[in-house]
């Protein structure tokens, strides 16, 4: 059974083969383009069958995630039977073919057979060009194609056809020479002559230079040496290395002794990796050359040079505080290949890694009622390690705030609704029943609604209903998936709204980084796939009898293995009813097992909606019977999974009972999730900013200018409450919502001081909560930049605010020369930095580049070939797989086969004969040469014929 699981979020994709997955996607995000639609096929000779959902006879992964049924498909398997994969009979008169599956050049590949072109071409018409590949990170220093163009010292001189690269003859010491520029005094690798290639470049044997294998500023390794008091001091005596210039480094080899990477090992004492102690002393040359350049505070954006040519992009986030604009200024060398491979700059927007305690977040939840997933808005109370979130839920009572245009299909809908949209105005108030009204929210953000806020129904204000508007409004929804009911309290969520007690805060731990694990109780015992030859059986029963396990203790291990209950693990759940979305929780583990191999850990949630619906549900179907006054064993099978988790919560006490009882001495498979949220938390572009009594607004604000119907923000004094919530100087001020989070303080004279006498008034308030809004909370395209290297384009961007967002993508451009897909090179600075010249720029980004390729090293040595195929590069890849080597004739293989069937019907040779004499008059096979040289281009032993299977 082959397993496919796909989140379509992520742009991912996880094969399974039985119940075994694989624990990284098999296809990521850059591998499966943004927008593209998937489908499911199949190639198959045999027979099969699809099955979608919603029962598997292996569960579906549990990665952080919940996999459900593929959309729009039947339940139950879909035979997909074929009985032929194509047409062989026709196979004849193609001379391409598509092979479905694994190939392995070495199993699957018997003989070479090459046209004859490539051995009788003419002189004339023989490639004399080379091409190099391996040699420099990434293998880009010398790979590429050679075309040979002059000539020095009697030999040939090759220069690349992409770059400046070259190989040429030194007569001086007897060596080739190849080289990054055209310079005749320098090399960084070099090569013996070879007495098989005595006017060309040999094809192995080029040798790199210690220095060439990677290297790192000496001051910057000792400088990280000394923070982690390490020994640098012995390691950069011994791995030492000064240039020409006199700059001292430390190198990763050293010529005919040992490698850093090995005596690093060896010493023993090190408690950090050489490979983190050389990225941390590349971040400080980088630092340092910045420091040097005049650019302290500036950032760099870098692809790999050349881009990878493969389809992938990246992503980053730069912010500078307090400032009120960005600088990008670019390389000379930056380019693509063409507008495929892009860089695009996005401003605007909330920042993700700045919010902080005030910030307010949008929470999903597992489902409650008929809604697919649950949405509750909060505010931030903690920020935890590793991405988590405390997050205060707002209950019922607590003001709404205003729901941003693009959440409006996120709003909670009543029954009045003031409605605006282009070109249609109106009242929409009636006795309409609520998916109704739900459909009208969705009608307005599908017309681009500018507004659409709740009301306090009043009767005088209702005018009559206006069938013509309602009509029209219908007639503009579009077709949209179907949504799910966001709720924004937990009182909307009929299931959880119980669990909280009256009067009380409740809160809900979130993890960017959600895990959700699926444990089975008795464990499932893992087959063993080894074999076992006669002779090992026969050792084994040679061991000490002290050592071996009775066949009476083998079955009563095994059968306490198959009796494993939840209780042989978990001593005990807890309930807290503060945590409405998750209340019960593991408390203590009395032994090990299979949820502590997992992962599972005191403190982590019972999933309730998860472990219901599961392959255990006849366990709780039977174990809650009763509870609650429901009968549950008699329920209809579609109202089994609403019903039991309806009465979980609703009888919490009693349940947990149940749990710490019966449940304990069953066997079941229980789902724990180490939070509540199923999504990664979404920030809402609202902040609630608590100042203390005493503490001013104005002791952390500089200042507070009114603009249209707004009190923007003129920057910060110092970090306070406001900063830490992750306000920046482009939010506003919502008077309004301030107003309404502070009863107390809406009378007349704080109205009159606010709207009249000016926004001091909000600087002196202290003890109070201010409420702050992002006015455009999502990102907006600011421009994009590709192309070929030149000023014209890749000429500096002025970047409003003091945040943006890089993405770099690219399509891959296979194919294509490596300098024509360069990449990208540049710096971004603060505002108030002084401009720069191109020219300090370049000299920057030359420095950074040298620093970065010296740390890297070359990881692979060169190797040469023949650009073109002739019949010694041919002999060479045969020899390489083991593959045999002819050349073609009108009729050669066909006669080839027939021998070979011949042979399968005649008589077997004895087993121990293994040589035979070769038979003058024996068909030759094709391309056979009788010349004198034939025996020296291969020669190889001559055996019997192994019989080969049919077809």
């Amino acid at each position: 059974i082959v397993g496919v699981a796909v989140d379509l979020d992520t742009r991912q994709v996880w094969f399974s083969a039985g119940d075994v997955w694989t624990e990284e996607p098999d296809f990521k995000e850059g591998d499966i383009p943004k927008g593209a639609a998937l489908y499911p096929a199949l190639s198959v000779k045999g027979r099969a069958a699809f099955n979608f959902g919603p029962y598997f006879k292996h569960p579906a992964p549990m990665f952080n995630r919940v996999f459900s049924q593929w959309p729009s498909t039947p339940a139950g398997p879909i035979r997909v039977d074929c009985p032929h994969l194509g047409n062989s009979e026709l196979l004849r008169i193609y001379k391409e073919v598509q092979i479905h599956g694994e190939v392995s050049l070495k199993r699957n590949v018997q003989r070479l057979v090459a046209a004859r072109k490539y051995r009788d071409a003419p002189k004339t018409q023989r490639s004399l060009s080379l091409r190099v590949t391996g040699g420099g990170p990434c293998g880009s220093d010398f790979q590429g194609a050679y075309r040979r163009s002059a000539a020095r010292a009697g030999m040939p001189v090759y220069h690349a056809e992409s770059g400046e690269g070259i190989i040429y003859w030194d007569p001086n010491v007897k060596r080739w020479h190849m080289n990054e520029k055209e310079d005749y005094t320098k090399w960084r690798c070099w090569a013996p002559a070879s007495s098989s290639y005595t006017s060309e470049p040999p094809r192995t044997g080029w040798e790199l230079p210690d220095e060439e294998r990677g290297m790192i500023f000496k001051e910057d390794f000792l400088a990280v040496c000394e923070t982690h008091r390490l020994q640098g001091a012995k390691f950069a005596a011994t791995f030492a290395f000064k240039d020409d210039k006199g700059r001292e480094y430390v190198r990763r080899s050293r010529h005919g002794g040992s490698s850093l990477e090995i005596e690093w090992k060896e010493l023993g004492e090190q408690t950090i990796a050489l490979e983190d102690v050389w990225k941390e002393a590349l971040d400080r040359t980088h630092s340092r050359l910045l420091k040097e350049a005049g650019f302290e505070r500036a950032q760099v954006l870098e692809t790999d040079h050349p881009y990878g040519a493969n389809r992938h992009s990246w992503q980053r986030e730069v912010e500078f505080e307090d400032s009120n604009g960005l600088n990008v200024h670019f390389s000379s060398r930056s380019c693509t290949f063409d507008s495929k491979a892009r860089l695009t700059i996005n401003t605007g927007g909330m920042i993700r890694s700045a919010a902080g305690i005030g910030a307010r977040v949008e929470i999903a939840v597992p489902a409650s009622g008929t809604a697919a997933v649950g949405k509750v808005w909060g505010t931030v109370v903690e920020r935890g390690p590793n991405g988590s979130w405390r997050v205060r839920l707002d209950r019922g009572e607590l003001p709404e705030p205003e729901v941003p245009v693009d959440d409006v299909a996120h709003a909670l809908p009543t029954t009045t609704l003031s409605v605006r949209l282009p070109g249609l105005t109106g009242l929409l108030a009636s006795p309409a029943p609520p998916n109704e009204t739900e459909e009208l929210l969705k009608t307005g953000d599908a017309l681009g609604a500018s507004t659409i806020e709740t009301l306090e129904k009043k009767e005088s204000d209702v005018p009559e209903p206006k069938a013509k508007v309602r009509k029209t409004a219908e007639k503009a929804a579009k077709a949209k998936a179907e949504a799910t009911i966001a709720a924004r309290t937990v009182e909307d969520l009929s299931r959880y709204a119980t669990v909280p007690r009256p009067d009380t805060d409740c809160f809900a731990w979130c993890s960017d980084n959600p895990s959700v694990v699926r444990v089975q109780y008795p464990e499932p015992k893992e087959e063993s796939d080894e074999e076992y030859s006669d002779d090992e059986e026969d050792d084994s029963e040679d061991e000490d009898e002290d050592e071996e396990e009775t066949e009476s203790e083998v079955e009563k291990r095994g059968s306490l293995a198959l009796r494993q209950t939840v209780g042989d693990e978990i001593g005990k759940f807890a309930l807290d009813r503060s945590y409405p979305f998750t209340p019960i929780y593991v408390e203590q583990f009395v032994g090990s097992g299979p949820a502590q191999a997992a992962g599972v850990k005191t403190g982590w949630y019972l999933d309730l909606a998860a472990t219901i619906a599961g392959p255990s549900k006849a366990v709780f179907v039977e174990m809650l019977d009763g509870l609650g006054g429901i009968i549950t064993t008699s329920l209809p099978a579609s109202k089994v999974e609403g019903t039991l988790l309806d009465v979980a919560f609703g009888n919490l006490e009693a349940f947990l009972d149940r749990l710490n009882g019966s449940l304990l001495l069953k066997q079941a498979t229980l789902t724990f999730r180490s939070c509540a949220n199923t999504k990664q938390v979404q920030l809402l572009p609202e902040a609630l900013v608590t100042y203390g009594k005493g503490e001013k607004v104005g002791s952390e604000l500089r200042g507070i200018t009114p603009k249209k119907d707004d009190l923007t923000i003129d920057g910060f004094l110092k970090h306070g409450p406001a900063y830490e919530a992750g306000v920046k100087s482009d939010w506003v001020l919502d008077v309004e919502q301030t107003l309404r989070r502070n009863p107390e303080l809406a009378g007349p004279k704080v109205a009159e001081d606010a709207f009249r006498l000016g926004p001091q008034a909000f600087l002196d308030m202290s003890g109070v909560t201010v409420v702050f809004r992002h006015p455009k909370p999502n990102k907006a395209q600011l421009c994009c930049v590709s192309g070929k290297a030149g000023p014209e384009t890749w000429k500096s961007i002025a970047i409003p605010g003091e945040n943006a967002q890089f993405i770099f993508n690219t399509d891959g451009d296979k194919g294509t020369d490596p300098a024509l897909r360069w990449g990208i090179w540049a710096v971004v600075l603060p505002k108030d930095t002084p401009s720069q010249s191109q020219e300090k720029v370049d000299q920057l980004a030359d420095s950074w580049l040298e620093a970065t390729t010296l740390a890297m090293g070359i990881t692979e040595v060169p190797r040469v070939e023949r650009d073109g195929w002739d019949e010694a590069r041919l002999r060479a890849l045969c020899r390489r797989h083991g593959w045999e080597f002819s050349w073609m004739t009108e009729d050669g293989e066909r006669r080839r086969r027939a021998r070979e069937r011949q042979e399968r019907v005649s008589v077997p040779l004895p087993a121990s004969r293994t040589g035979v004499t070769e038979d003058s008059s024996a068909p030759k096979p094709d391309g056979h040469d009788e010349g004198p040289d034939a025996a020296t281009v291969e020669d190889a032993e001559t055996v019997a014929p192994e019989p080969r299977p049919a077809g």
